[in-house]
């Protein structure tokens, strides 16, 4: 295969998509053995600490562990421990899509409620994200993407309601792959930030409509980075 012309930040969360891809081609179970790092290095036409990175981000979501001396091998239950709803492993044809879209459904709702309850705590968290967020733009964007997750899990604890708070995986996973489709499109981190700024300063000022009209409106822009039509 290839080298893969991207930036060296980007590389081990594309080589870690690649990784979960090849997994799901090959059908590998629980207890299956990967392709040896140097395997890995040769199949995707990366370096050494490209394929470690990329295989670091798969144990955090308890898709791979490594054996000592032995390999890297499939986990029981894939994904599940940070993905509960399993949309790793979920049909991947439509799945930007569908998560967009029940984004879409749910999102809006949550902004609005989180109008309603956000403490001062709340929009401190806020605050603190977004901050993060634009720190992470100009430094590191492979840390982009965890920043943006904190800001949506700051919006959905607003609301002091721990069922909405545990949909949260479906709109992280969303942010995950969103990014994956549009980090090289120009503009978009700063879209998204901007959109968060109009988001907490709804939330800020109390005014659940208005919140809940920029929810909708960032993931729409969202959907056209994307290039989805809802």
């Amino acid at each position: 295969m290839s080298q893969i012309l991207f930036g060296t930040r980007e590389l081990p969360l594309l080589i870690s998509k690649k990784l979960k891809e090849m997994i799901l081609e090959k059908n590998l179970k629980p207890g299956d053995r990967l392709p040896s790092e140097g395997e890995l290095v040769a199949m995707f036409g990366v370096g050494r600490s490209t394929v470690r990175e990329a295989v670091k981000l798969l144990i955090a979501d308890n898709i791979v562990e490594i054996h000592r001396g032995k390999g890297t091998y499939v986990t029981e239950s894939p994904g599940m421990k940070n993905d509960p709803l399993g949309l790793d492993f979920a049909n991947q044809n439509k799945l930007l899509q569908n998560l967009l879209e029940s984004r879409l459904l749910i999102e809006p709702q949550i902004a609005s409620l989180a109008a309603q309850r956000a403490t001062g705590d709340n929009l401190y968290r806020l605050s603190q994200a977004i901050e993060k967020m634009e720190i992470a733009e100009k430094t590191d964007d492979l840390a982009y993407p965890s920043c943006d997750v904190d800001f949506h899990t700051a919006v959905a604890e607003c609301t002091q309601n721990d069922v909405l708070q545990r949909i949260l995986p479906l709109i992280c996973e969303s942010i995950r792959e969103g990014y994956l489709e549009t980090m090289n499109v120009p503009g978009t981190h700063r879209r998204a930030i901007e959109a968060h700024i109009r988001i907490f300063e709804a939330i800020r000022s109390k005014n659940p409509d208005e919140a809940a009209e920029q929810a909708r409106l960032h993931i729409l822009q969202a959907m056209d980075d994307s290039k989805l039509k809802y």
